[in-house]
């Protein structure tokens, strides 16, 4: 899907037909797809550093008892390596769907349904979807939860963090107010930096459940 986008841009589809001399096709993004992917999976051990924070947040949850799902757009050989590198590095949720799992992937809230049934959640509105994309965002939207932001730590700056650390501070608040009104237009009902910053937003969420409040 993400190849077939990218060929859908005005200046990548007329770069291609500078090239080929014809548009490209659905047989070319398939090529594309299938050269792609063991490239990517050679390199994926190299970008999967914890965020900082994670390991802390996952354990507070922990202590809380919450039961804590994971979705991927991966297809499943990605994801067996992910998987495997957040384990060793102490991550593990107790639940993981990837695309190839459901009918639908994202936006579409399949993959989080599959981790309610899969960890016996209820209510669903007690769910909180938490991603740094802006489909991810309005995946947990589409099942039913909560939906929260991570404007800095992903897709959406998509820097490595020695990167982010040597911005000014004005170039980083630049990118937070280009960021955060887009995840909030895409229907996020909190933003945060990073999942370092996730807890006060739990600490809130659970005050609204108690007042009788719904995503």
């Amino acid at each position: 899907v993400h190849i077939g986008l990218i060929t859908e841009i005005s200046s990548v589809r007329q770069r291609w037909l500078d090239i080929h001399g014809t548009e490209p096709t659905a047989k070319d993004v398939n090529e594309m797809f299938e050269r792609f992917v063991p490239q990517q999976e050679a390199c994926l051990s190299e970008y999967s550093g914890l965020i900082p924070g994670t390991i802390e947040v996952v354990d507070e949850c922990r202590k809380r008892g919450y039961k804590i799902g994971s979705t991927s757009g991966y297809l499943p050989g990605m994801l067996a390596i992910n998987q495997a590198d957040g384990e060793k590095q102490g991550y593990k949720p107790d639940a993981t769907f990837g695309a190839g799992d459901v009918p639908r992937g994202r936006p579409f809230g399949h993959m989080v349904l599959r981790n309610i049934l899969e960890l016996d959640v209820s209510p669903v509105q007690s769910v909180v979807k938490v991603d740094d994309t802006l489909t991810g965002i309005e995946e947990g939207l589409n099942a039913g939860g909560w939906g929260v932001g991570l404007a800095i730590s992903g897709n959406e700056v998509g820097m490595q963090l020695d990167d982010w650390n040597a911005l000014s501070d004005d170039v980083k608040q630049a990118h937070r107010n280009r960021i955060y009104p887009t995840m909030y237009q895409r229907g996020a009902h909190y933003v945060v930096d990073s999942i370092a910053d996730l807890m006060p937003v739990f600490d809130d969420i659970e005050a609204r459940l108690k007042r009788g409040e719904k995503p």
